[in-house]
């Protein structure tokens, strides 16, 4: 695999910067951003503008080069797993690129640039999304062992990386990534009695079964649980 060039080193900080502010940023807790923004559309438009390019190379393979770094290999799964779900809002490109998104999680994973001392919790948790994101009881099963063992590791504190990108915010990540677990279960819970999100079908033209109709009725956002997140 290619060595990383200096051109994108600088694009690897810029997606990991916005998605995952710095110390100095008074957005260093961003998890509102990620999940449930004041202004959705607002946020959908800055992706949009700032990172569309970006992530139309990661879906035809133009920043493969990434993968051979753990922040690398974050980034790609940004661009991939997340950044689609902003700029695609509503339609089902959403999920495109989300066999991509989890081949490469799952290599990372078993290359274990999750654990790399670079990375927050938060950051971490990243490479497990494309996990919880996969209509695969697999993938879920798997994703909820991985977050389980995330928080036992922030509770036992265990990230003392040397960075100042992962001394940033470990309590309050720590409590994020232990409230994740919950909804973690529910998304497995959705495919365990579906088989699927049926959130995703009227984007990908999936017709609903009349269960899945009437569970969408009781829970809006595709999840049973309370404050729960749709993606």
């Amino acid at each position: 695999m290619p060595a990383i060039s200096t051109e994108h080193q600088g694009e690897i900080a810029r997606v990991l910067d916005y998605w995952f502010p710095p110390p100095s940023s008074p957005d260093s807790n961003p998890t509102e951003k990620w999940f449930m923004p004041p202004d959705a559309e607002l946020i959908d438009s800055e992706i949009r503008t700032q990172f569309s390019s970006l992530v139309e190379q990661a879906r035809n393979d133009s920043l493969d080069s990434w993968r051979s770094t753990p922040l690398g290999s974050l980034a790609l799964i940004v661009l991939l797993d997340q950044f689609p779900r902003n700029i695609y809002r509503g339609s089902g490109l959403s999920f495109s690129s989300d066999a991509k998104a989890l081949d490469l999680a799952v290599v990372s994973i078993a290359r274990e640039f999750d654990h790399s001392p670079d990375l927050t919790p938060l950051m971490a948790m990243f490479f497990y999304m494309p996990l919880m994101h996969a209509e695969s009881l697999a993938h879920q099963v798997a994703g909820i062992s991985l977050l389980d063992n995330l928080s036992t590791r922030c509770l036992a504190g265990s990230f003392t990386a040397t960075s100042p990108r992962a001394a940033v915010a470990v309590e309050e990540a720590n409590k994020f990534v232990q409230s994740s677990c919950n909804f973690a279960k529910a998304h497995r819970d959705v495919i365990l009695r579906f088989g699927r999100f049926p959130s995703r079908n009227a984007a990908l033209g999936r017709e609903s079964t009349p269960e899945e109709v009437e569970f969408l009725s009781r829970n809006p956002s595709g999840f049973a649980i309370s404050g729960g997140k749709s993606n």
